[in-house]
């Protein structure tokens, strides 16, 4: 079972404030982004996942605000995206 407990070892940084994360794809066109560089804090079950590029989180969408907010607390957010099951497979 994975750790869902909120992070502790390393501050975040503030609500409002740009947040790094790197996006990955996993089994069954699962995705997630993360606060890890190399995905350590991804769930096992869903795995093996794989690192596709890192990005740069502002917020401006409903959908980004919700990402934020789970990586913050948790440091990952995972979701299925369909539409970019084309884009996974060209990098």
């Amino acid at each position: 079972m994975h750790d869902t407990s909120p992070l502790t070892e390393s501050p975040q940084p503030e609500v409002g404030s740009p947040l790094q994360a790197w996006c990955f794809v996993g089994a069954d066109n699962l995705w997630a982004l993360s606060s890890d560089e190399a995905g350590a804090n991804l769930p096992d079950e869903h795995g093996p996942w794989r690192r596709l590029k890192s990005i740069l989180l502002i917020g401006g969408e409903p959908d980004e605000q919700e990402a934020e907010a789970l990586i913050r607390e948790y440091g990952y957010c995972c979701f299925e995206n369909r539409e970019a099951e084309e884009t996974a497979s060209s990098y």
